[in-house]
């Protein structure tokens, strides 16, 4: 009969911790999901529109659009972010291609391909910049797009970051939880069990 009641004890509270523990931790998690993106929008975004400022303070030193984005792409260097420039057909003008790396910094296989991207996008159909998700095999990228005037036609912009780095770090906060509830909640069930059968001594 105790034996019985100290189990049904044992049962409730590793129940009850189970639930707080997987409410927590989903909680826990869904906010690092949500401020590492947000973080990589915000980047992206700060980069699709320094490069609008760059195209337009170039556009009036060369003859055509695809000249002063050629000229710009030069300046604007960085090993984790691509640019891009596309016309209104949906057509590459412009690109600079920034190679991934992953965290422990061995270079990734595949650059970033404009032409995901511009199957994402429809040049006539962009009024703010806004940010798109451009999926590959190995975690894919974070997008910024925009649209811009100039005087040779209606162009759209974009800068892609990977989130490669983004998708390792959420994989070992995963495996973290998976490996910390279970190794919690034994330890929980023996100090239930310990605490009801010294309750009902």
């Amino acid at each position: 009969m105790l034996a019985s009641v100290r189990a049904r004890l044992t049962l409730w509270h590793t129940s009850v911790l189970a639930v707080l523990l997987a409410l927590f931790a989903l909680g826990a998690y869904a906010l690092v999901v949500s401020t590492s993106r947000e973080r990589t929008d915000a980047a992206v975004l700060d980069a699709v529109s320094d490069l609008h400022a760059e195209l337009v303070a170039e556009r009036p030193h060369h003859p055509t659009t695809r000249a002063a984005a050629d000229e710009v792409l030069q300046k604007l260097h960085f090993q984790q972010i691509a640019f891009v420039v596309f016309d209104s057909a949906g057509h590459l003008v412009a690109a600079s291609h920034a190679r991934a790396r992953h965290r422990h910094h061995e270079e990734s296989a595949a650059s970033f391909d404009p032409a995901r991207l511009a199957r994402l996008i429809k040049p006539g159909e962009i009024p703010l910049p806004h940010v798109v998700a451009v999926p590959d095999r190995e975690g894919g990228y974070r997008a910024a797009v925009a649209s811009m005037t100039m005087p040779d036609g209606r162009f759209v912009i974009g800068a892609a970051v990977p989130v490669y780095e983004e998708a390792e770090t959420l994989a070992d906060a995963r495996h973290a939880i998976f490996v910390a509830i279970p190794v919690t909640l034994l330890l929980a069930s023996l100090f239930a069990w310990l605490l009801a059968r010294h309750s009902l001594e």
